[in-house]
């Protein structure tokens, strides 16, 4: 049977390098942990992303993709429980002040950019 979103699934690897898009929808019923997107296609992140792992993501690895803007997906003010972020490589101008909320954040990779500098709540 092909995977529902229902099932027990804790590290969750889409590791397809043409996956250029994900629907708006794209969302989980159930604790994934782990969300590893890296080495994708993707200009974007939809709105409502992983809205049913917002209580247990702690890692999301978004490396290697072609990402211009992370805003839509509110990253920061949905996963209150993220550990690990990483974001490089892509082609971000600049990260999402919500950033600053990730009060469990001890990694935030985001090398590889056309960043500027990093959103003032993220800063000491």
């Amino acid at each position: 049977a092909p995977f529902s979103g229902d099932e027990s699934c804790l590290d969750l690897s889409l590791l397809t390098p043409a996956l250029a898009w994900l629907p708006e929808n794209f969302a989980f019923n159930n604790a994934v942990e782990i969300v590893r997107l890296n080495g994708n296609i993707l200009w974007s992140l939809p709105e409502g992303f992983l809205m049913g792992a917002a209580a247990t993501l702690r890692e999301l690895h978004l490396q290697d993709n072609l990402l211009v803007d992370l805003n839509k997906a509110a990253i920061g003010a949905t996963f209150p429980q993220l550990a690990v972020l990483n974001v490089s490589s892509n082609r971000l101008a600049k990260l999402p002040a919500d950033l600053g909320q990730l009060r469990q954040l001890t990694e935030l990779r985001c090398h590889d950019n056309r960043l500027e500098a990093l959103p003032e709540s993220l800063t000491l």
